[in-house]
């Protein structure tokens, strides 16, 4: 944003900033607007921001004119201005940076008395104030700050002042991002450690401090509101750091990353005797901000830069990806989703059980990853509306490669654990791994028909799939090769369109009531089965394409049983401030699980190259595109 923010808490407030920051007040309740440099970015905002509370744009296109903040002001209850170059690198002349820095913040406060607006708070971020050896920068800072404290004490106005004081802040990326060279100067400097490109020889690296940007939003919302907050200025700093600190956490939580140096691991209480420190206790005192741990601020801005999922790990390979979709906005959507990340289109099939409908999505290809079929084990009325459209629809798409692509090299299915599992005669604790075929469905299903168990049926449903896939590829002896990945429960980042907990699919929607408080205590320990990661599902996919070694093989990709207990016991740990969840006897995993069937997930590991991604950090993934979504 230019960026900015205006606020109410029905009221309004405006926001000349940042994008974070502006989400913070929604959340919380406050009406929004903000303020940018360009039509397309309010617009990219207005987007961003749809579902989750009143926002509206100004435009701001020099925050150094008379007057440019006039509209932004009009009508607000407090006022967080944001806005100022961050400039650190290549020849810059000081005034590029002080001018902006000074004028913004001063325009904004005449702005403000111009229209005699009741602003209870005027709440104007100065960060930079405090740090880093880059001198226009920390000289713009410093002169906008003490232009913002000298207005008070000569004009002495209505409102009152409040300045946050951040260091370095990383985090989750959310602005406007389609390409490296448009990150934000701190990501930017992040950006290199995490794709390899730098190397041994650049370790320990510059030393510096960081804060989460979710940290220096929620600043900005309690300066607002905490009347003890007037008049202060508040540091905002996790700890200090060095890019040995990135190193050391991205080979932890992301061993799968390339080239990422190894330097000297572990040394922090070393190293950092010789650092600098800030000091934020009056922060967490006063403003009872409870700083995000540096580990977290690096797992979350690496997963920002990462994003995942079955088209975007084909579009990360390398690969250019053609989906299909059910309806245009499905895949308009997508198209705006993957825009940047690479080559993809779209091919609407409204209907997967019609003959031919896979047609025009196959020619050209030179591989197919199949993932449709219906998911769903409630209200189940028939189990041909589950079978119909998984075995049909894995047919269709094998006769359309036939009919108008044979040449494709290799076909992927998603097939399912169900189609490996027996309940009734391999009774728990059992180990399945790809020799297991599921014997019980589907004898179920033909002896009950429509008074079949749902979770029977859709078990009959992929298993009946996954066996047409093998039989035609026994049958009809094809030239391409076929390979299937077989997972469990799905867990994860919620990136697919969905506007109501409603619309979320199965497994996460059971996710979803124990992080949302609908569960208590009574449904503890809560067993749910085996699990993996989204985001190592979508790997398997493509290197099952990749790895010669797949080649007519069966992939259960999985890492192992867990409980409801487990959630709650991750939820408690990462988000203290969720209410309802309930307790019920943590830390008993071991014990919950001694009895449960186990999915056995090492072929993939030996085979396809998965390095699974442990429970919590999926956990935690799930749970924060949940809360961004429908704020619970």
């Amino acid at each position: 944003m230019s960026d900015g923010v205006s606020v109410k808490r029905h009221n309004k407030v405006a926001d000349a900033g940042r994008r974070h920051t502006a989400f913070a007040f929604l959340e919380a309740g406050y009406r929004v607007r903000g303020t940018v440099r360009s039509k397309s970015k309010g617009e990219y905002l207005v987007k961003l921001f749809a579902g989750k509370g009143e926002f509206d744009y100004v435009l701001v296109d020099d925050i150094t004119k008379e007057g440019a903040f006039d509209e932004a002001v009009k009508g607000v209850d407090a006022l967080a201005h944001t806005a100022s170059p961050v400039v650190m690198s290549g020849a810059v002349e000081p005034k590029e940076l002080l001018d902006p820095a000074v004028k913004g913040t001063t325009g904004v406060l005449e702005s403000i008395q111009k229209v005699k607006n009741e602003v209870s708070v005027a709440h104007v971020e100065e960060n930079g104030a405090h740090s880093w050896p880059f001198h226009s920068y920390n000289a713009s800072k410093v002169l906008a700050e003490k232009a913002f404290w000298k207005f008070i004490d000569e004009k002495k106005p209505s409102w009152e002042g409040v300045a946050i004081n951040p260091t370095w802040i990383l985090g989750p990326i959310i602005h406007d991002c389609d390409s490296p060279e448009k990150l934000n100067e701190s990501i930017a400097l992040f950006y290199p450690w995490a794709v390899g490109k730098m190397t041994e020889k650049d370790l320990p690296g510059q030393p510096g401090l960081a804060v989460h940007v979710k940290d220096v939003a929620t600043a900005h919302i309690r300066a607002l509101e905490v009347p003890e907050a007037t008049g202060q200025r508040f540091i905002l700093s996790s700890r200090s750091y060095s890019p040995q600190d990135y190193c050391d956490i991205l080979h932890k939580n992301f061993p799968d990353l390339p080239n990422v140096p190894v330097g000297q691991p572990g040394t922090y209480d070393q190293r950092s005797k010789e650092y600098n420190h800030a000091d934020s206790s009056k922060a967490a005192h006063v403003l009872g901000i409870k700083f995000i741990p540096f580990e977290d601020i690096v797992v979350d801005m690496t997963k920002s830069l990462r994003e995942s999922q079955t088209v975007r790990a084909f579009l990360e390979a390398g690969y250019r990806v053609r989906g299909t979709v059910r309806s245009t906005a499905k895949g308009e959507y997508l198209a705006k989703l993957f825009a940047g990340k690479g080559d993809f289109e779209y091919v609407i099939v409204e209907d997967i059980t019609k003959d031919g409908v896979f047609d025009d999505a196959v020619k050209g290809v030179d591989a197919v990853a199949h993932t449709a079929s219906p998911f769903y084990t409630s209200n189940v009325k028939d189990p041909q509306e589950l079978i119909g459209p998984a075995v049909k629809g894995t047919t269709g798409v094998l006769k359309s490669i036939q009919k108008h692509n044979p040449n494709v090299q290799r076909v992927v299915i998603t097939s399912s654990v169900a189609a490996v599992m027996s309940t009734d005669s391999k009774p728990a604790p059992y180990i399945y791994t790809e020799k297991d075929w599921n014997e019980d469905s589907i004898p179920h299903v033909e002896k009950n028909v429509l008074e079949s168990n749902g979770g029977e049926s859709y078990r009959a449903s992929k298993t009946l799939a996954e066996q047409a896939f093998w039989k035609f590829i026994q049958d009809e002896k094809p030239s391409w090769d076929g390979a299937t990945i077989n997972p469990p429960l799905v867990l994860g980042e919620v990136i697919h369109e969905c506007d109501s907990p409603e619309k979320l699919n199965t497994s996460v929607e059971l996710f979803y009531q124990w992080a949302a408080g609908k569960k208590s205590e009574s449904d503890l320990p809560g067993k749910a089965g085996n699990w993996i990661n989204v985001k190592d599902v979508a790997l398997a996919h493509v290197r099952a394409l990749d790895v010669p070694e797949a080649s007519g093989q069966r992939f259960i990709t999985s890492q192992g049983p867990f409980a409801g207990q487990d959630y709650c016991d991750v939820l408690h740990k990462r988000f203290p401030d969720l209410p309802n969840i309930p307790v019920g006897k943590p830390n008993t995993h071991d014990e919950l699980i001694k009895d449960m069937n186990v999915f056995d997930g090492s072929k993939a590991t030996k085979v396809l190259g998965i390095k699974y991604i442990p429970f919590e950090e999926t956990v935690v993934e799930m749970a924060e595109s949940l809360k961004k979504r429908f704020s619970f």
